[in-house]
């Protein structure tokens, strides 16, 4: 029966399948995107600044070339956010989708186990085995009736005497019943020696 879950318990070798690839290369992508969209936020800001002193030096229309080339690059910008909102979704796609194979996967492993179990033992199988457990109890129970029913004072003696000669030859030591209660605060000590269970009359 270990055998049914191999499958399930069994450690996973790790192997880089297509999908990986891809999702690594996106994920690539998904960086250059970040690193270009820095650069033109950084080439943005420095070419807004240097229109700002070529104005303030008279140079109106080198700033205004430089403002343009500015729009020219905001356009760029809005363009590679729009592409790297993609990159990012078929990404997070990409990974759910994976995600589902694999519990898809493993709930069909989990049925398989569970098919393999229900062959092993049919409902009429256990029933039986539950039947024959309270029979079995049962039995038990009218045995122990039988016994009692039938046990005599004189029984209860050879019994007692019984125990007593394996007492004896086992060399056991039973420590003394003592006559007086036992009180909370001072517990008397004796040395234990052997003992003989009293035969009742």
């Amino acid at each position: 029966m270990g055998d049914l879950f191999s499958k399930l318990s069994g450690k996973r070798r790790t192997k880089i399948t297509e999908h990986d690839i891809i999702v690594l290369q996106m994920k690539r992508q998904r960086d250059n995107l970040h690193q270009y969209r820095m650069r033109l936020e950084n080439n943005m800001e420095k070419e807004r600044r240097m229109a700002k002193k070529l104005l303030s030096e008279g140079r109106r229309e080198k700033a205004k070339l430089l403002l343009k080339k500015k729009r020219f690059q905001e356009n760029l910008l809005e363009k590679n956010e729009n592409i790297l909102d993609q990159v990012e979704t078929m990404i997070y796609n990409i990974e759910f989708s994976n995600i589902q194979t694999e519990v898809v996967h493993n709930l069909k492993l989990g049925n398989d186990c569970l098919k393999q179990l229900n062959q092993l033992f049919s409902i009429d199988d256990i029933e039986k085995i539950m039947e024959e457990t309270r029979e079995g109890a049962e039995y038990q129970k009218q045995i122990e009736g039988i016994i009692s029913l039938n046990f005599t004072q004189e029984d209860e003696n050879d019994v007692l005497k019984e125990l007593n000669e394996i007492l004896d030859q086992t060399n056991l030591v039973l420590p003394d019943v003592p006559k007086e209660p036992l009180i909370k605060d001072k517990i008397p000590i004796k040395s234990p020696f052997k003992q003989k269970i009293p035969l009742q009359a």
